[in-house]
Formats: structure tokens, C-alpha cells, sequence
């Protein structure tokens, strides 16, 4: 519980400090041409400079220039279908040891910030020689409409022993927080670091839950 209240309080510090509103300028002039930028220069009643999204620099009077306007940029990613594969390592896994994990989330992107879909992985315990295999739904939320983005997650659902006929192992559930970085309008690396705390059915005193400290490395694709 205290690595799951540490987690959730440096997310807020990293949503804090990264969160920002991304905005370009507009310029309609009176001839009918529209720049889209960033003002560079502004002179009160004079000229006002500005940076065209191709790179060049231009200076208008006040004459020339019908109004000015702001729009909000889409800087994140887009909405549809998207699929997410990630490698992890666990460490200090309880009743078996560290373990090595691979999961694949087939989701939908709602907007920018927000995705929802359905999970599944695997679970290595190279100490014990043990597979198991969670299920579960995946929650994602990205803070800023931006390139890059903090991000939190929160996977939840049941786990199965692989080399016990898929007999049943306990409830799971594995929050993260981590950074997003766009690739393109519908990838992204992502790399994060949380908790995964999974139950034992067939344990019945204070052991029966596994607490591990995980990092990942992810692609969205």
C-alpha cells in the first residue's frame, strides 16, 4: 500500500510539472490570407511578428491585420483501435521469487487521453520455474494533449498457473505511472514503473498476496 501511495504521489508531481496547454496563433488578414504560427513579437499598436509552421518569419502592421485568434493544438495521440505490447521485470515477487513479464492489450483510444481494452500476458518466475498467465481489463489515462505525457494505468483481472492445467491463481491487480511518447498520430513508446499485487487462492494466512515493484518498457501500435 505505502509503494501504491508513493506511486499515485508522483504522479501528481509529474502532472503538475509536465501538464501544459498547447496553443498556435492565427493571423486573418485584411487581404484575406491566413498565417498560422507562433508571435514571436508583438508592438502594441504597430507590428506583430510571427513564426509560420514552416519555419519563416513575417512581419504585418496592425493595418494589414483583420483579427487574431488562438487554437488549441491535438499534439497527442488519435482515436481508433490500438494495440500495446510490453516487456517488464518484477522484482522482490513474495512466495516465488523476480519474474519476467510480457503483456499485449488490444484497446480503443477514446481521445487523447483516455484508452480502454482487454489484456492478456504471461508471468515468468525463473527462480521457481513457474508460468502464469493474467487476464484483465486495462485502464490508461494520458495527462497532456501533447507529444510527450505522463501517463496512469491500472490493469485488473484474474491469473492462471500455465504448468497446472490453467488451474486458477487469484485476483490481480498492477498500477503504473510512466511517461508516453508519441511517434506518430497512432504510436508510442511508453515507459513506466508501479506495482502488481497478486492474490493466492490456495494460501489462507498473511502470504496469501504477492507485492512486486515492476518497470516496463511498452510500444503502442
Amino acid at each position: 500500500m505505502k509503494r501504491l501511495l508513493t506511486l499515485c504521489t508522483v504522479a501528481l508531481c509529474t502532472v503538475i510539472l509536465s501538464a501544459q496547454v498547447n496553443y498556435r496563433d492565427i493571423l486573418y488578414l485584411k487581404n484575406g490570407s491566413i498565417i498560422r504560427g507562433i508571435i514571436t513579437e508583438q508592438i502594441p499598436g504597430q507590428t506583430i511578428t510571427i513564426k509560420s509552421d514552416d519555419g519563416n518569419a513575417f512581419t504585418y502592421t496592425y493595418d494589414e491585420i483583420d483579427r487574431l485568434e488562438k487554437e488549441k493544438l491535438n499534439k497527442g495521440l488519435k482515436a481508433g483501435n490500438k494495440s500495446f505490447a510490453s516487456l517488464g521485470y518484477h522484482m522482490n515477487s513474495g512466495n516465488y521469487g523476480h519474474n519476467l513479464s510480457f503483456d499485449f492489450v488490444q484497446a480503443r483510444q477514446f481521445n487523447p487521453f483516455f484508452s480502454f481494452g482487454l489484456g492478456a500476458g504471461t508471468r515468468y518466475y525463473h527462480d521457481v520455474s513457474k508460468l502464469h498467465v493474467p487476464v484483465y481489463l486495462d485502464f490508461r489515462v494520458n495527462f497532456v494533449n501533447n507529444i510527450f505525457s505522463p501517463y496512469i494505468s491500472t490493469g485488473y483481472g484474474y491469473t492462471f498457473d500455465a504448468k497446472n492445467n490453467f488451474s486458477g491463481v487469484g485476483i490481480l491487480i498492477s498500477p503504473e505511472i510512466g511517461l508516453t511518447i508519441k511517434t506518430s498520430d497512432k504510436s508510442a513508446f511508453h515507459f513506466g514503473i508501479g506495482t502488481e499485487y497478486q492474490s493466492f487462492d490456495d494460501i489462507y494466512d498473511d502470504n496469501n498476496i504477492s507485492e512486486t515493484l515492476k518497470v516496463t518498457l511498452g510500444f503502442s501500435f
